[in-house]
């Protein structure tokens, strides 16, 4: 009786088993420096379109990515992003908000358009290395 009890424990055992599924294999993790690159990319195309370069003034910058200058006023540019390594402007109205950034140290510029929403866009000149 023992011998039976023992048999009738590993197929009851088994045929548990039987019916799991293999165990998927885990999401692959996102590559955070492939999209960061990629986004760049987009920005950096989306300022080439707009003939941006890092020589322009303000009004120019604005009037290539399509903002007119004179419908908007100069703002307090937000601390934060670059430091004292970066000059920043901000532009604003009642409908639009501009930001230019310029990196003191490599030449670079970078535009956020944050409003309206839905029209958000980022731009890209890079600069030289230091």
């Amino acid at each position: 009786m023992k011998r039976g009890c023992n048999v009738v424990w590993i197929l009851v055992l088994a045929l548990a088993g039987c019916g799991k599924g293999k165990d998927s294999a885990p999401a692959p993790k996102p590559d955070y420096e492939a999209m960061a690159a990629a986004m760049d990319a987009a920005d950096e195309e989306r300022a080439a379109r707009a003939h941006l370069t890092s020589s322009m003034t303000d009004e120019q910058i604005l009037r290539a990515i399509g903002a007119d200058p004179t419908m908007l006023k100069l703002k307090p540019a937000p601390d934060g992003y670059g430091g004292p390594s970066f000059r920043k402007t901000a532009y604003t109205n009642e409908t639009t908000d501009i930001e230019i950034s310029r990196s003191l140290d490599t030449g670079g510029l970078l535009v956020y358009k944050l409003m309206p929403v839905g029209q958000q866009n980022r731009w890209l000149v890079k600069g030289k290395a230091p």
